[in-house]
């Protein structure tokens, strides 16, 4: 049990909403400015058709027409976040078996609103998610997911086989890439090896690894965490990528877990 793996999940698309609005809103200041006095933002995606007009080609958007570019994206993330039922915090997540503490500036969703996040962004869905949490910008995410197989015994903690666990990965995730992400148009997920390799704690009876991918040539990152209990498996995935680190994640998360 303690081996058993999936397909590498990515919070990428999530980042990239929040990134790309980001972006907008800089072109909008840009545009606002004196070209002399503003910090060069990074280059402003095509403007869509102006409302009662279109936009020429090489013409540069004004800022109305970025502006209503930025107005439909935060609707589009609005409605994303309304479609997983998120919640902001405080407040205290119920997973059903386990509650976790969800802070201000975070947002919370329960087994069911986990499924549709990862319908949504094309992630893989085990039907044993319980719940996902993340910070309001999005920089890195958390799904929880509980296998119930009763109590498992730490018996193999001097034996994790790494290799063998990163083949189970590697070909999980390609089987995921050949049946969903593909055939979506998405770029596959390419498992480039260890982050860290397999340890357990004793003392807290917990696993963790984390592997490093890219797809698309941006990069993306599963920190996983195994907590071996009575009833079963709490299988813990902290998912992140772009310009954020292990460094800058792991911290957050494991402030984050006091509350699990």
């Amino acid at each position: 049990t303690m081996s058993r793996s999936a397909p590498l999940a990515t919070a990428n698309s999530r980042s990239a909403r929040a990134k790309a609005a980001e972006t907008v809103s800089s072109a909008i200041a840009l545009t606002l400015a004196s070209a002399s006095n503003a910090e060069a933002p990074p280059a402003a995606p095509p403007a869509p058709p102006a409302e009662g007009g279109a936009v020429v080609a090489g013409d540069a958007p004004t800022p109305e027409q970025l502006q209503a570019l930025l107005d439909q994206m935060k609707k589009e993330q609005e409605d994303f976040a309304k479609a997983i039922g998120y919640r902001p915090g405080p407040l205290a997540g119920d997973m059903g078996i386990a509650t976790i503490n969800v802070p201000a500036g975070m947002q919370f969703t329960d087994g069911k609103g986990a499924k549709k996040w990862g319908e949504l962004t094309t992630n893989p869905v085990s039907q044993k998610e319980i719940g996902l949490i993340g910070p309001d910008d999005g920089r890195w995410l958390v799904l929880f997911e509980f296998d119930d197989v009763g109590y498992v015994k730490d018996d193999d903690k001097d034996d994790l086989k790494a290799d063998e666990l990163l083949d189970s990965i590697r070909e999980g995730t390609k089987a995921f890439n050949e049946e969903q992400r593909v055939p979506a148009g998405l770029p596959p997920m390419n498992i480039v090896g260890w982050e860290q390799q397999p340890t357990y704690n004793e003392a807290a009876h917990v696993l963790e690894w984390c592997v490093r991918a890219e797809s698309g040539g941006e990069p993306s990152l599963n920190f996983n965490t195994r907590v071996l209990g009575r009833r079963g498996v709490a299988q813990v995935t902290l998912m992140f990528g772009g310009d954020v680190t292990l460094q800058q994640a792991l911290p957050e998360f494991r402030e984050l877990m006091k509350g699990f």
